[in-house]
């Protein structure tokens, strides 16, 4: 017989897909699960949807990065749809974009084992706003250093970090970059004190409010890729209109794959 909680039993199994295990915890559970992590080694944190997973599929060099990630989330709806159709549904998602600032919010608010925060990303003029901005948006975390995201030297990063001192790394550089970037120098980042490492893609524009989120209804919707693209229908015409059907072909292709086994 069915019990309530049988009945209402969420599936929380990883979720493979493009190669990657894509984690699947409730929301409030990934904060924890990061953070506890963290203090027994540090780790990285990263975001899989639908142009991540076009881009996995043909660069081997990211596949191997976030493939080696501590932590993998899903992120829009492409990634959701995905895991319906192969038949391991993700219950939530996870959107970096929201995720980042909600685990400093965590830490701000908190009694929190990590205050000492860097951000690595952006324009020159926006990695500026953003510092600018910071302490308004987290005043019980410290911003002890920043840099932007156009370096040509890795060391020039390191060393900022190391007399930097901090705790949390919010890199965002793009993917594939921003994955590569913390797979290939993840030992001289974690020597320098850093125990949480998010990959947060134009997280450090949001934070400069360079860029801004979709209205919620566009969000509830699932269509904030959409807005997107009106918005900036030049730069992502590419990624939303053709790299969705990229998508879907490779997703029509792993269903059938799923039916033969």
């Amino acid at each position: 017989m069915e019990t309530p909680s049988s009945a209402t039993q969420v599936n929380r199994k990883p979720f493979h897909f493009a190669g990657v295990d894509i984690q699947n915890p409730e929301r409030e559970k990934s904060f924890d699960l990061v953070i506890e992590a963290s203090k027994q080694k540090p780790v990285r944190v990263s975001w899989v949807y639908a142009n991540c997973a076009n881009i996995l599929r043909k660069d081997a060099d990211y596949l191997r990065a976030a493939q080696n990630f501590e932590f993998v989330f899903n992120d829009g709806a492409g990634i959701e749809i995905a895991s319906r159709v192969l038949g391991n549904p993700m219950t939530v998602n996870l959107c970096g974009t929201d995720w980042i600032p909600d685990l400093l919010e965590k830490l701000n608010r908190e009694k929190s084992p990590y205050t000492r925060i860097f951000l690595l990303g952006a324009t020159e003029q926006n990695i500026a706003s953003a510092a600018s901005r910071f302490p308004g948006l987290f005043p019980n975390l410290v911003l002890t250093g920043s840099h932007s995201g156009f370096f040509n030297k890795p060391e020039d990063v390191i060393n900022a970090l190391k007399a930097a001192k901090a705790e949390v790394l919010v890199v965002g550089t793009g993917v594939p970059r921003q994955e590569k970037f913390l797979f290939e120098h993840w030992g001289e980042i974690a020597d320098t004190g850093i125990r949480i490492a998010v990959a947060g893609g134009a997280i450090i524009d949001h934070f400069a409010g360079a860029v801004t989120r979709a209205p919620m209804i566009w969000r509830k919707m699932r269509m904030e890729w959409l807005y997107r693209l009106l918005c900036e229908p030049k730069r992502l015409w590419q990624r939303y209109l053709i790299g969705n059907l990229v998508f879907f072909w490779h997703l029509l292709f792993d269903w059938i794959k799923s039916k033969k086994r």
